[in-house]
């Protein structure tokens, strides 16, 4: 855990107003809407620790929006860790380029420090037409993906269902159901990972020049 202080929150608005140095702990599912203008929480401090007690975040866009992530990491920040979450897309919703269900932008993060993510879900009409997207995070991270469920439809170039394209780590015992499709496309990885996936599967269709794991 990042420190001994932990921040609960009910609502969308509690969400906004954690500083991210205390631990993140869910209370309620939380709906994210058109009207709600969300843009991504911007991570600052060393250790992150976010619990989704078994709790959703439901992502309801009835305009076209591009989906940025739900977390922004910054250079400050030495590490992630995220269990126990659900972040469910009730209508079609596009990814842009090079980010994930979970982890947007990472300006500035050092490749060596680690992104953990563990027994979460990333689910519903996601499309993922970035390049280099991926459910749970996108491009050119250090991660370690555990137990995990992605539940999207895959289509864009370099992009994977769990991982997106130019990371390293470990992907250990998850699964990818949607179906795969785009150039140099994976179940659960996409291109250029450099790493281990140990004891997952892709359930999806498998389409075009695609790899049903990577």
């Amino acid at each position: 855990m990042s420190n001994g202080t932990n921040y609960t929150i009910n609502t969308l608005e509690d969400l906004k107003k954690w500083n991210t140095t205390s631990n993140l702990i869910f209370n309620k599912d939380i709906f994210i809407t058109s009207s709600d203008n969300f843009i991504p929480i911007n991570l600052v401090g060393s250790d992150i620790y976010i619990n989704g007690n078994g709790y959703t975040i439901n992502v309801n866009f009835t305009t076209k929006i591009l989906w940025t992530g739900l977390l922004n990491i910054t250079s400050s920040v030495k590490s992630v860790n995220i269990i126990n979450l659900t972040v469910n897309f009730l209508t079609p919703t596009d990814l842009q380029t090079g980010m994930g269900g979970f982890i947007g932008e990472s300006s500035g993060f050092n490749i060596s420090n680690v992104i953990t993510i563990k027994n979460s879900i990333v689910k519903g009409n996601l499309n993922i037409s970035g390049s280099g997207s991926g459910g749970f995070v996108g491009k050119e991270l250090n991660v370690a993906i555990k137990y995990c469920s992605s539940l999207c439809v895959i289509n864009g170039i370099n992009a994977g269902g769990i991982v997106g394209s130019k990371c390293v780590g470990y992907v250990y015992n998850c699964q990818s159901t949607g179906d795969i499709s785009g150039l140099g496309a994976g179940g659960i990885v996409g291109a250029y990972f450099r790493g281990y996936v140990y004891y997952s599967k892709s359930l999806g269709n498998i389409l075009n020049s695609c790899g049903g794991i990577a």
